[in-house]
């Protein structure tokens, strides 16, 4: 469901017989045509925050029903989450290492 994976399917040179597979969210391959199907969901630009995590909730629960919410909000939300904080904090530490010892190196 990537665009990298949109692409290659798009560079695909078997002609009109070539057939797409996709995963599905009921675990099964689905066939689609790259050439009309989005790679990504896009909300509208336009919503409000509530109203955004919203129909990601609904979206979530129409594609993977209550269980898959409960685990995205309670387990794969924090998780990522957590995760995020740990990388920015490691390379906010690296980057300001990597200036004090340059401005140390200019220094000398």
């Amino acid at each position: 469901n990537s665009t990298f994976s949109f692409t290659a399917c798009m560079l695909n040179q078997r002609g009109p017989r070539a057939r797409f597979y996709r995963a599905h969210y009921a675990n099964k391959m689905v066939p689609f045509d790259p050439w009309n199907a989005d790679p990504i969901i896009h909300r509208e630009t336009g919503a409000s925050s509530f109203a955004a995590i919203g129909s990601t909730l609904k979206l979530l629960y129409d594609t993977q029903g209550t269980r898959g919410v409960m685990k995205n909000v309670f387990y794969e939300l924090p998780y990522y989450g957590l995760r995020s904080v740990v990388m920015r904090t490691v390379l906010r530490a690296r980057a300001n290492g990597n200036s004090k010892n340059s401005n140390a190196v200019a220094a000398s």
